[in-house]
Order: C-alpha cells, then structure tokens, then sequence
C-alpha cells in the first residue's frame, strides 16, 4: 500500500484479517487485507467520494467481529457503519452529524 494511511485495525479474532482507512487522490478508501498485511484490496463497496480534509479513524468490537465504524474528517465529520456478511461489505451512513450539530444548537 502505498497511499497515505490514517489508521489500521486487526480484526477482533484474526490477525490475518486487516484494515485500513486511506486516502487515494483526494477521497477516503477502505481496504482489506486476508494475508497479515502483506497486501490489501480495496472494498468496492465503500462509499466514493467523501473528500479527505484531515484524517480518520476506525473501531472494532469484541462484541461483533464483522462491525467496523468508520470517522472521516471531511468538510463535516462523516461517521460511518461497515457490516461484514458472508463474502460482502455493507456500509451505512451514521445520523452522527444531524445528533452532534442538534445537541450544539438545541
């Protein structure tokens, strides 16, 4: 990988199992490694577009092998759910901005 990397997570029950939050061009990019880090792809899936401003980091979870949530630092912070099921990704963007900027300004 040779793009700019923001953060690296293990998967909670496999080392083989990385990701990794980067930025290709000027957008963020999601990939996945199965092989300890020694390669990654990216994850077709992930939402294109979300322009990098700053950086980013990610979470995993004992409490759910297969969940990723994903910070973005982009013109708003964008926050971001990664659900791993059988061989594909599903992504779901997080009602964070609408609950942060409610409780700023009542």
């Amino acid at each position: 990988m040779t793009n700019r990397v923001f953060d690296i997570k293990f998967n909670v029950e496999s080392a083989d199992i990385v990701y990794a939050i980067s930025q290709v061009g000027n957008s963020f990019d999601f990939q996945i490694s199965t092989n300890g880090g020694q390669s990654f792809q990216a994850n077709d899936a992930f939402p294109e577009g979300i322009q990098v401003v700053d950086g980013a980091r990610m979470g995993v979870t004992m409490a759910n092998k297969n969940k990723i949530i994903i910070v973005m630092l982009s013109d708003r912070p964008e926050v971001y759910k990664g659900l791993y099921s059988g061989s594909d990704w599903s992504w779901d963007k997080s009602c964070f901005w609408w609950w942060y900027h409610r409780a700023r300004n009542g």
